[in-house]
């Protein structure tokens, strides 16, 4: 679980440092560890969630910053797969 924290707050570190992390807004079950860190570990707060990091990018994007994300992942140790027949990076 620490190196799933620190895999967490190492994304958040870079978005910061590439400038760009005050456009997104966290969401998805990230936020349930930001919440029970912020107030206290409640009960109430679920600790049931998914491993991955969820980011809300408004509607029109409001990103100021041109940012290579792929190159901000790879940083932190993730492989970029593209996918020809559907087009997209993930």
């Amino acid at each position: 679980m620490k190196e799933r924290f620190k895999l967490f707050f190492d994304i958040l570190s870079e978005l910061n440092r590439e400038g760009v992390l005050q456009d997104l807004i966290l969401i998805g079950g990230w936020c349930q560890n930001v919440y029970k860190e912020y107030f206290g570990d409640p009960p109430e707060i679920s600790t049931l969630r998914t491993a991955d990091v969820d980011f809300l990018i408004p509607n029109p994007p409001k990103i100021k910053k041109k940012t290579n994300l792929s190159a901000v992942f790879e940083r932190i140790g993730f492989d970029e797969e593209f996918s020809m027949l559907n087009g997209y990076t993930k």
